[in-house]
C-alpha cells in the first residue's frame, strides 16, 4: 500500500489553484468585453427604437403597421398625424407579421387600423427557425420564431452572432437595423436616388420571383385569422403594396402576380377591408426610389404625407361606426 505524503496533497492543491486562478483570468476579460458588446448593441438599432415608442404610446395607438423593408422603408411616421406602432421589420414576412399581430393586438386598446403589406412577394414568402434575424424578434419582442425551445445561443445578441456584433463596434452592420435612424425607427441614411444596376435587379428578380403554393396557403390561413379577429375587435384592415421601379414591376411573375391580386379581389367588397395597391405610382420617377423596390427618404415622406390623409379617414370613420354600434 502506497501512502501519499502530505507535501504531494499540497502540490496538487496548489497546482490546482493556479489552474482555476489562469481560467478565471482568461475568463472575466472575455465576459467583460462580450458583456460590453452586448451592451452597445442592445439599445443602437431600430428593434429597441420601435419597442421604445410602442411602449410609452400603446395606451393611444391608432395604427399598426405591419410588413418587410418595402414597408418599412416607404412610411416614415414622422408625418403621420396619429400615434401608430410601426412594426414593419427589413427582411419581413407574413408570418412575422402575423406573429407581431397576436403579439401586440391586445396591448393597443385605441387601435382602429392594422396596414398590412401585401406586395407582390408578400405571400409566397415565409421565415422559418433558421432565419438569421429570429434572435432579434425574441430578444427585442419576445417573438419565437424557432417552433419549440429557443436555442440559449439566440437569447443574446453576442452570442447569436458574436462575428457581426463585436465587428459592428467599429464598422457598419450587415443589418440597416443598426445604421441611422429616427425615434421611430425608420432608416434616414437612404436619401440618394436609384442607380438602375442590372446586378441588385436580378438578384431581386431571382429572388421575389420564385414560387412557392405551400407558403401561400399557409399566409392565406394566417390572413382570414387576422380579418377574423380585427372583426371581432371592431378594427379596419389595410392591405397596402408600396411603390415599386419600373424596372421591378415589369420583371414580376405573372402567375405569382395573379395569385396576389386574387386575394385582393377576394377581400376588395368585404367591409372593413381596403385595398391600396400603389405598385405603379411614381414608378418612373427615379430620384425618390432608393433601389428597385425601396422608396428612398424623399419618397417615403411624399407617400407618408398622401397616405396620412387616407388613414385619418379610415380612423374617423371607425369612430363612427363604432359609435352607432354604441347607440
Amino acid at each position: 500500500m502506497v501512502v501519499k505524503s502530505k507535501s504531494s496533497y499540497t502540490f496538487n492543491f496548489n497546482d490546482m489553484k493556479k489552474f482555476i486562478i489562469k481560467i478565471v483570468v482568461f475568463i472575466i476579460p472575455i465576459i467583460l468585453i462580450f458583456g460590453f458588446v452586448e451592451l452597445s448593441n442592445r439599445k443602437n438599432n431600430t428593434f429597441y427604437a420601435k419597442k421604445n415608442h410602442i411602449e410609452q404610446h400603446s395606451d393611444s395607438i391608432e395604427v399598426l403597421i405591419l410588413g418587410s423593408s418595402q414597408i418599412w422603408r416607404s412610411i416614415n411616421p414622422e408625418f403621420l398625424s396619429f400615434p401608430v406602432a410601426p412594426l414593419a421589420h427589413g427582411g419581413g414576412s407574413f408570418n412575422i407579421d402575423y406573429l407581431l399581430f397576436k403579439k401586440y393586438i391586445s396591448e393597443f386598446p385605441k387601435l382602429k387600423v392594422v396596414l398590412l403589406e401585401a406586395s407582390y412577394h408578400t405571400f409566397e414568402d415565409y421565415r422559418d427557425k433558421s432565419w438569421r434575424k429570429n434572435h432579434l424578434f425574441y430578444i427585442f419582442y419576445g417573438i419565437n420564431n424557432y417552433q419549440g425551445e429557443v436555442p440559449l445561443k439566440e437569447r443574446l445578441l453576442v452570442t447569436a452572432n458574436p462575428k457581426q456584433y463585436i465587428k459592428r463596434l467599429w464598422t457598419s452592420s450587415i443589418f440597416p437595423e443598426f445604421g441611422e435612424f429616427n425615434k421611430f425607427g425608420f432608416i434616414t441614411s437612404s436619401s440618394s436616388s436609384l442607380e438602375e444596376t442590372h446586378d441588385s435587379l436580378n438578384h431581386l428578380i431571382v429572388m421575389h420571383n420564385s414560387e412557392n403554393l405551400n407558403y401561400y396557403k399557409k399566409n392565406i390561413r394566417l390572413l382570414k385569422e387576422i380579418a377574423i379577429i380585427c372583426q371581432e375587435k371592431n378594427i379596419e384592415i389595410v392591405l397596402f403594396s408600396p411603390p415599386k421601379y419600373y424596372t421591378y414591376n415589369k420583371n414580376n411573375n405573372l402567375k405569382k402576380l395573379e395569385r396576389r391580386n386574387f386575394i385582393f379581389n377576394n377581400y376588395i367588397n368585404n367591409q372593413g377591408f381596403y385595398i391600396w395597391n400603389y405598385e405603379k405610382m411614381y414608378q418612373y420617377d427615379k430620384s425618390i426610389f432608393y433601389n428597385h423596390n425601396h422608396l428612398n427618404v424623399s419618397g417615403a415622406k411624399l407617400l407618408t404625407i398622401e397616405l396620412d390623409l387616407k388613414l385619418k379617414q379610415i380612423i374617423q370613420t371607425n369612430k363612427n361606426n363604432n359609435l352607432k354600434k354604441i347607440e
